[in-house]
């Protein structure tokens, strides 16, 4: 599979800039964008006391990088109520307010965000992340954290397409699984499923100018290792595929659009 010639594009190579010395440039500046708080500073009126006049000249700043840990709130949503008549008749008009995103549920849409962000972004698991709200005083079971999960997961389903279609565009797919215990209806113990990790990435040439492709990660569940799911994945994928050496991805390269990249060695965990 890999004794065939390939003239694969070469980004070029970035131009060598000679050093002569290194400079001691001090402390970085803060972002400008970022919120500022005033504290200010002033003698006591002991100290004040032990002058005959003073006349403020001027001041010195500094800045300090301050951490507010996340907390939770509350959002009170109140719906005023009107009697209210019209043509004789008399009836009750409430106003009408933003709901949950989930019906029957006090979890707001930053809220539902937040757990898979920490889940899939932060890695954090359910139970971590339930002893986390623990510490902000919220007690938040890891069942309901999975509901929820689930939950957003179908609501932001209407996205998948959309996001699919950029990553098969990528130059580059990156694959690969790692094993998830599953547990059925019916069953006392677990068994052990996959979850498929597919990154599109890479540099492709636009205008004679290489730059870099915007990265798009999907994850799939499934319940064994089958090479169908990433054929069937990247059914309609063209481009350079980097994997490991798994037999069930040999298919993948038999009608000449995906072109194997080899790998030397993959980092203990790579999902």
């Amino acid at each position: 599979m890999f004794d065939a010639a390939i003239d694969m594009p070469v980004p070029p190579e970035p131009a060598k800039v000679p050093v002569t010395g290194h400079a001691r440039r001090g402390r970085a500046a803060l972002p400008k964008d970022l919120p500022r708080t005033r504290v200010e500073y002033d003698l006591s009126d002991n100290q004040k006391a032990a002058f005959d006049a003073l006349e403020r000249i001027g001041e010195e700043r500094s800045e300090t990088l301050h951490y507010e840990p996340s907390r939770l709130t509350v959002i009170e949503r109140i719906r005023f109520k009107y009697a209210a008549k019209k043509d004789g008749e008399s009836t009750i008009v409430t106003a009408s307010a933003q709901p949950s995103p989930l019906p029957k549920s006090n979890a707001s849409a930053s809220l539902l965000a937040n757990i898979p962000v920490n889940t899939y972004v932060d890695d954090p698991p359910l139970n971590r992340q339930e002893m986390r709200y623990a510490r902000g005083g919220i007690h938040l079971p890891r069942a309901t954290l999975c509901e929820w999960k689930l939950a957003a997961a179908e609501l932001l389903g209407v996205l998948m397409p959309s996001l699919r279609s950029h990553q098969l565009q990528a130059p580059r797919m990156h694959v690969d699984d790692t094993t998830l215990p599953l547990l059925e209806k019916g069953r006392r113990t677990t068994r052990i499923a996959r979850l498929w990790g597919y990154l599109g990435a890479g540099q492709r040439e636009e205008n004679g100018v290489w730059v870099d492709y915007p990265p798009a990660a999907v994850f799939e569940f499934a319940e064994s290792r089958a090479g169908s799911h990433p054929q069937r994945y990247l059914q309609n994928y063209k481009g350079y595929l980097q994997a490991d050496a798994y037999s069930g991805h040999e298919a993948l390269h038999e009608t000449g659009d995906i072109i194997a990249v080899v790998v030397g060695a993959l980092p203990p965990s790579v999902l």
